[in-house]
């Protein structure tokens, strides 16, 4: 994670304020280092209607977040969105703003960071593990999503949104432009923003993801309220301050550099402590002369004695380090000792069965009533005739009707028509069917000048209407919201079954139906439909430092000379799992680290022992692979001597890399 710092000094106790800026609201955050830690008090949030009221709002923010501090803090860090940053600088009229802003307050700014960045190194920090997930930030008819794979931010997308415009679809396009994630993280974060985020999440998990985009499962939704993003904010640069996520390239970055002329926008005074020692009044006797003399000379001994064997110093080395990749197929066995080259690790698979209930209203419109019915009689001239059940009668308006029963007319006489009853049903529902008496039906396939049929009493019966019925968008939709929920709540209940030290690999998460009952066909009218639904899940347990020192086994010819294997700079990523009909589970695993220079830390302290900071900066510089230091002394009081300790045992060194 990039930070451009204009002054990275620390000091540890003292107050920053952190100033996390939205295009409808701001939030200020008080911060502070001690003991290595930072540390997040006092929040304010305010609306922003406008970028224009940013100096008033701000303002307002910051008198109450700092109200009755003595001193009050002076220097201040910009949390801002990721449009507002291009190729590292922020772009106009925004610099603008921001400047302004340090002026009128009497602010020196320390840096920025895009909200983003700064998710992602609170994430890191809070679950101690790099951050694999996708950002969802939407307001102001924007939509900024972020795509990070094992800590690596892949980028992010802006898009634009309508008001009447499904979210999802937004973020469907959004996800379609990262070309080189094969597999999405199954992880959605939402955060920030005037919009309800609950109601967001909700829409998000309708949405059928794995038929549209490259996700292994259903993904995981989560949201991030404003407090969280502002204390992420303050935390991504208290960690910058602290050494920790020193950046490579934030010895090249200037204020010029973020738009702000040194020595007029930024004034950074420092005053250093003056000391005024008492006046020695004239003494005429011998004695009390040397007894001032003598507890002088003691302290000065005193003093230097603590100052060079009892004061303790933290030195930290930042290197350039080397980066190694690497993608292994791993086999999880659940027996064994894992030795070699054997791309194998000791694990454990849990399962857990879920069931839940859930219902929706129906979508589907279709006409539905009843057939009208009636009684005809049939006219035949000379001969007799038999009609079979079934046979087609055709009515005005070419309504069509069956014959209920067969029916048969004797032979008539060369002046009468002979004739015979038969009842029968409409073909079709509707009101249109229900035909008054007198109508003259004709018989399909015969002529009408040898067969007939009338009715003498109307017909009844023939009613229509528009009904609400179930449709397989309903059935699907549910099918996926409860499917979600479901996974959802695996992931806590596989979870709580894991004992201490041990992982649970999310994206190992298998998922089968096991029933599903829906209470309604498809079709069918009804106002809802309702799901019935039990799923099994089936959990790969492994333990992510064995997982680390698999890679480190599997790495040893790959290391080049010099540099050493890391456990702490490690990190390794399950992209895809497996599992045989045996039961064998196989990993597609993603490893990463950054190979740090050899060093030889008890030589190099026992060089910086006694010697003060400028000397001591100059001969770790001249260490190859280090490209810069920080130190501190405890207690804080002695660390304006500047001095290291020259007793070896009351200094550690860190190795970071940059």
């Amino acid at each position: 994670m990039e930070l451009p710092f204009f002054s990275a000094k620390k000091e540890p106790g003292k107050s920053y304020v952190a100033l996390k800026i939205s295009l409808k609201n701001l939030t200020v955050a008080l911060w502070q280092i001690a003991d290595g830690k930072v540390s997040v008090g006092k929040m304010q949030t305010t609306d922003l209607s406008d970028i224009k009221d940013l100096l008033p709002a701000a303002d307002k923010a910051i008198s109450e977040v700092t109200a009755g501090l003595i001193p009050e803090p002076k220097e201040i860090l910009f949390g801002l969105p990721a449009d507002w940053v291009s190729e590292g600088k922020i772009i106009e009229p925004y610099t603008g703003d921001l400047k302004k802003l340090c002026q009128e307050l009497d602010f020196s700014p320390l840096g920025f960071v895009t909200i983003p960045e700064a998710i992602i190194n609170y994430l890191k920090e809070a679950e101690s593990a790099p951050l694999t997930a996708i950002l969802v930030g939407m307001e102001s008819g924007k939509l900024f999503v972020t795509v990070i794979r094992a800590g690596n931010n892949l980028g992010t997308q802006v898009v634009e949104t309508f008001e009447n415009e499904n979210p999802n679809e937004s973020l469907e396009k959004a996800l379609k432009q990262f070309h080189g994630a094969e597999i999405l993280p199954s992880r959605i974060l939402i955060y920030d923003g005037r919009i309800d985020l609950e109601k967001l999440r909700e829409q998000i998990l309708t949405f059928p993801w794995t038929q549209k985009l490259p996700f292994l499962h259903f993904p995981k939704v989560e949201i991030l309220d404003t407090e969280s993003v502002a204390k992420a904010v303050a935390i991504a640069g208290g960690t910058e301050l602290g050494g920790k996520m020193a950046d490579e390239n934030a010895e090249n970055v200037s204020a010029a550099d973020l738009g702000f002329v040194k020595d007029q926008d930024v004034a950074v005074k420092i005053k250093l402590p003056q000391f005024t020692f008492p006046k020695i009044p004239k003494i005429n006797f011998l004695v009390p002369l040397l007894t001032v003399c003598s507890l002088f000379l003691v302290s000065f001994i005193a003093f230097f004695v603590y100052i060079n064997f009892f004061t303790a110093a933290k030195i930290t080395l930042y290197v350039s380090p080397k980066i190694l990749e690497k993608d292994q197929e791993v086999v999880v066995v659940t027996s064994g000792e894992m030795t070699g080259k054997e791309a194998k690790i000791l694990g454990e698979i849990i399962e857990v069965d879920e069931n839940g209930s859930k219902r929706t209203v129906t979508t589907g419109k279709r006409l539905v009533g009843t057939k009208a019915k009636g009684a005809v009689t049939f006219y035949t001239p000379t001969i007799g005739k038999t009609f079979p059940a079934g046979m087609i009668l055709i009515g005005p308006n070419n309504l069509r009707f069956g014959l209920d029963n067969e029916v048969t007319i004797a032979s008539g006489s060369a002046a009468l028509w002979a004739t015979s009853p038969g009842n029968i049903t409409a073909l079709g529902i509707g009101e249109s069917y229900n035909l008054g008496s007198g109508s003259l039906l004709a018989l399909a396939d015969y002529s009408p000048s040898s067969y007939q049929a009338k009715n003498d009493s109307p017909f009844s019966g023939g009613t229509s209407r528009q009904a609400q019925v179930v449709v397989t968008g309903d059935q699907d939709r549910l099918l996926a919201t409860l499917s979600a929920e479901l996974t959802s709540k695996s992931i806590d209940d596989l979870r709580a079954k894991l004992s201490s030290g041990q992982n649970l690999l999310d994206k190992a998460v298998n998922s089968t139906i096991i029933k599903k009952q829906f209470d309604r066909s498809v079709d069918e009218e009804a106002d809802s439909v309702g799901l019935n639904l039990t799923m099994h899940f089936v959990g790969v347990i492994v333990n992510q430092n064995k997982l680390i020192e698999l890679f480190g086994r599997l790495s040893v010819e790959n290391i080049p000379s010099g540099y050493d294997f890391n456990p702490a700079q490690a990190s390794a990523e399950v992209v895809k799992t497996t599992i045989n009909k045996n039961g064998e589970v196989s990993l597609a695993t993603h490893f990463k680290t950054k190979l740090l220079p050899r060093m030889d830390n008890t030589a190099i302290i026992k060089t910086l022992s006694g010697k003060n900071f400028a000397a001591a900066k100059n001969y770790l510089t001249s260490i190859s692979g280090v490209t810069d230091s920080a130190f501190y002394i405890s207690p804080k009081i002695f660390g304006r001597f500047q001095i290291i300790p020259r007793n070896p045992k009351n200094i550690s060194l860190d190795i970071v890399a940059q």
